[in-house]
């Protein structure tokens, strides 16, 4: 047990002085705290590493516990959103047990402007989507950098409609380059007498290995969502909602709040909802400021009558 304190030690302080130094370099800590944080853990390395030599501890059992620790680590960080582990765990899923949205990009689509290139990403969604389930759709370049994002839903009203993501990529950048080059190439092929098919597909098979479509699914735009009341004087309440930004929040992006309620035999769905509209500034998503939504007077029969819930869905 000792020994195994002291290995689990030495890979604490290892990654404390890493975090440090990292911290210390891009200058999000204060530099004389930091540098007596980051020479105690040197410290207490050099200090523990002596002992382990004491203990003749060998090489082989450092690095097997270190392995051990690493990948629970980076499991419990791909089920916890956590990237790049929960990247990694989305694209394994994704391989061995298919996507429920088929993305493609639509070639026929693809225009360019003196400012941007525009790309549409048609969406198509199996029997198996996730209805309600926020995806978050991301359009990549070969290098790796994204054109940003698009949040897209499906619902019991449109769980077979095929959904259209549209991103625009500035004509200054090198994949707009590309994508023009390509097009010129196509119509080079069709005056020189190419078939018209095959010279589609061509230019299809190529733009694809320009961008990428990336998709992220069960994406929460808040962390916390509670519902409270206040009674009023006649008796009935007046309903609030309490709502913590995620991660996923950004600055300007306008939301939509809604509460719902279950009805029994409903002909229009499963449920029912009355919704209002949110917004953050960057400040507040950095603050994680807490925005409190009124959804009006209920009555009191009404609303004991039913079970409520809060959705945040994108869109006004």
């Amino acid at each position: 047990m000792k020994k195994t304190f002291l290995v689990l030690l030495v890979i604490a302080c290892l990654a404390a002085a890493a975090w440090t130094g990292y911290l210390l370099f891009t200058n999000q800590t204060d530099p004389v705290i930091g540098g007596v944080i980051l020479a105690v853990d040197i410290g207490v390395l050099l200090w523990n590493i002596s002992v382990l030599r004491r203990y003749r501890v060998g090489v082989g059992t450092v690095i097997s516990i270190f392995l051990l620790v690493a990948l629970i680590g980076a499991t419990v960080s791909a089920f916890a959103g956590i990237a790049p582990c929960s990247e990694i765990k989305d694209k394994v899923v994704d391989y061995f047990g298919g996507s429920d949205i088929e993305a493609r990009i639509a070639p026929e689509w693809v225009s360019i402007s003196d400012r941007y290139c525009s790309v549409q990403v048609k969406l198509t969604p199996s029997d198996s989507v996730k209805l309600d389930s926020i995806y978050n759709i991301q359009l990549i370049s070969s290098e790796g950098y994204s054109f940003g994002r698009s949040l897209v839903y499906w619902t019991s009203y449109d769980s077979r409609t095929i959904k259209t993501a549209t991103f625009m990529i500035p004509v200054s950048d090198k994949v707009a380059t590309k994508i023009r080059n390509l097009e010129e190439e196509a119509l080079a092929k069709l005056f020189y007498g190419e078939d018209l098919a095959n010279t589609k597909k061509w230019y299809e098979a190529n733009l694809n290995k320009i961008l990428k479509v990336k998709i992220i699914s069960n994406i929460e735009l808040v962390t916390d969502a509670v519902i409270y009341t206040e009674t009023l004087a006649t008796g009935d309440y007046q309903v609030f909602a309490k709502l913590t930004p995620s991660s996923f929040v950004k600055a300007g992006e306008i939301y939509s709040v809604q509460l719902r309620w279950e009805v029994e035999n409903d002909p229009y769905g499963e449920y029912r909802y009355v919704s209002k509209s949110v917004a953050w500034n960057q400040a507040e998503i950095d603050a994680k400021a807490v925005k409190v939504v009124s959804f009006g007077n209920r009555a009191k029969d009404f609303w004991d009558s039913y079970t409520f819930s809060i959705r945040v869905l994108p869109g006004g």
